[in-house]
């Protein structure tokens, strides 16, 4: 941690990236005079940089079929908890279509990896939807080829949103194994396809995720500016109860931690490794650019997960072994110590004292700091926020940096079974029932409807449209 006292702490861009140790004490901070002064800092510069307006996007999550198996995603393959769907050309149609009349300029297609989502199959979308009038087109449709992305953007795509979910690579490879069809690919490498197709590029993180220390939040705001994104979105880890890191014997099936240790060590940790055969690619999305030759002796430590035992999934009661080398898992890509289980350690992983707390401040803290080193982005006040605090989320998640609102209009009937993360907001509301709530709480924020397609004042920027 820098010697730089928390009381004399900068808030500018510049000192903010030259010392990741100041982001972490503000992530930290507790003191409520300071974080006023964090929320008053982030409300200037979104003032100065994007203005007061706030933009809608329509969210239309037209397939809930996935191929990944995500350790923290309701919609993972595994999951046969869910009645699967895909809407049809018309449906999604008329979804956006019912968001024009709504006044909403810009239409979000969502939805998981489904391979019968063939790209000639979304362009005819695109190009349906871009037909109904003045709309700009945002794309949330995971790992995607270049040649994919160009046929979108050519079809009429202006945005895309991939979320890097962790700049740690430990845990990415851990809670994001790869795709049995060999087609994943790098995030961060997806993006910069994206900025040189010309597409507007989001992408964001969880907040939370078991594991994750400060330090390693700090990289992620970090690396939002390294990647100079128009687009950021950033939400609290909501477990699910039908994921890994939500029931200890689906995480023991599926042979999580059996993988890593074959993996590491030639050895199981775990009495019950059925899928360990297929699942060997969870290993394999982990070493890959994850560890070094000497890493192997860096995680030894790792050998005390032989004797888990099941038990709750209340990641942050879990003992663990702390993480006392701040960003060295990240510097060497070795694994960090965080996920050193020692005798004592329980599934999912835990940071110790420095575990993120998937909380609705720290979320605000993001929003706040993504905005000073991001100033020109469009941040939005995520459904998570929502969730977590249906009355006063999205507002203060505007008090403190975000300028878009994404509403949505996926048909109620479909959109029960979207369940990324159990209790979403807005699950079975109507959307006009929806649209006018986030209406009431613009007018009582005093900020104006977004007219127009909201496009990124970044996007401009780098387009040579608006002054550096």
């Amino acid at each position: 941690m820098s010697s730089v006292t928390i009381p004399d702490l900068p808030l500018d861009r510049e000192s903010l990236l030259a010392e990741p140790a100041t982001i972490c004490a503000w992530l930290q901070e507790s003191d409520p005079a300071r974080l006023s002064r964090l929320w008053e800092t982030a409300d200037r510069v979104r003032r100065r940089y994007v203005g007061d307006e706030v933009f809608l996007r329509a969210i239309i999550e037209f397939s809930n079929y996935c191929v990944r198996r995500c350790a923290y995603c309701g919609i993972r393959a595994p999951n046969t908890r869910l009645a699967r769907y895909r809407m049809n050309p018309e449906e999604i149609a008329a979804c956006a279509a019912r968001a024009m009349d709504a006044g909403i300029r810009t239409i979000v297609l969502q939805a998981g990896e489904d391979p019968a989502l063939d790209a000639e199959w979304v362009a005819g979308v695109i190009r349906r939807v871009k037909s109904l009038g003045p709309v700009a087109i945002t794309l949330s449709l995971g790992e995607r080829s270049d040649e994919e992305l160009l046929l979108w953007r050519e079809a009429g795509a202006d945005r895309y949103l991939l979320r890097f979910e962790t700049s740690n690579p430990t845990l990415y490879g851990l809670y994001h194994p790869g795709r049995s069809d060999g087609r994943a690919r790098s995030r961060v490498e997806m993006l910069h396809a994206l900025r040189r197709l010309d597409y507007e590029v989001g992408s964001g993180v969880m907040i939370g995720l078991p594991g994750q220390t400060w330090a390693d939040l700090a990289e992620d705001l970090r690396l939002f500016a390294e990647l100079d994104l128009d687009m950021i979105g950033c939400g609290p880890f909501i477990l699910h109860p039908d994921t890994p890191l939500g029931d200890w014997a689906i995480a023991e099936r599926e042979g999580l931690v059996a993988a890593i240790g074959q993996a590491y060590f030639g050895q199981n940790l775990s009495q019950t490794s059925e899928e360990l055969q297929g699942l060997s690619r969870v290993a394999a999305a982990i070493s890959e650019g994850a560890l070094g030759g000497e890493g192997v002796e860096e995680i030894r430590c790792f050998a005390g997960l032989r004797d888990l035992q099941p038990q709750q999934p209340n990641f942050l009661a879990s003992p663990g072994c702390g993480y006392q080398e701040s960003r060295k898992g990240m510097a060497d890509g070795r694994m960090p110590s965080a996920l050193c289980g020692g005798e004592t350690s329980a599934w999912p992983p835990s940071a110790g004292a420095d575990q993120v707390p998937p909380d609705e401040l720290t979320t605000y803290k993001v929003i706040a700091l993504a905005r000073i080193l991001c100033p020109w982005a469009n941040i939005p006040a995520t459904t998570a926020l929502a969730t977590l605090n249906p009355t006063m989320g999205r507002r203060l998640g505007l008090r403190r940096g975000a300028n878009i609102i994404m509403p949505n209009f996926t048909p109620p009937h479909y959109r029960t079974d979207y369940q990324i993360y159990p209790g979403k907001a807005e699950t079975l509301e109507n959307p006009d029932n929806t649209l006018a709530g986030i209406l009431a709480a613009l007018a009582a924020e005093n900020r104006p409807l977004g007219q127009g397609t909201g496009v990124s004042k970044n996007y401009l920027r780098r387009k040579g449209l608006l002054p550096a």
